[in-house]
């Protein structure tokens, strides 16, 4: 799941698309902050493309902001209703 950004995939499942929340492009020379779990950002289940980089680890549990995020949403919680990942149909 991605937030922040709307990605695009061809039929044939190739990236074909990416633009941030706001509609601009994602760039090929730019510079973009993401925010992932240490699992992920160490590596785990394979996403080895993130080891290496520069990180900052926030000290906030994963789980823990989560449920701080959810406690200052309207209750009860909707999960949004924007396509984020589309894959074209032609």
């Amino acid at each position: 799941h991605v937030s922040g950004m709307r990605a695009v995939f061809g039929r044939d499942g190739a990236l074909r698309e990416i633009r941030l929340a706001d509609g601009r492009p994602v760039r090929d020379d730019g510079s973009y902050t993401l925010a992932v779990p240490d699992y992920l950002a160490g590596g785990g289940s394979g996403f080895s493309m993130l080891r290496g980089r520069e990180a900052v680890n926030s000290g906030v549990v994963d789980v823990d902001a989560l449920v701080a995020y959810l406690r200052g949403r309207p209750q009860p919680v909707r999960a949004p209703s924007d396509v984020r990942v589309v894959k074209e149909q032609s």
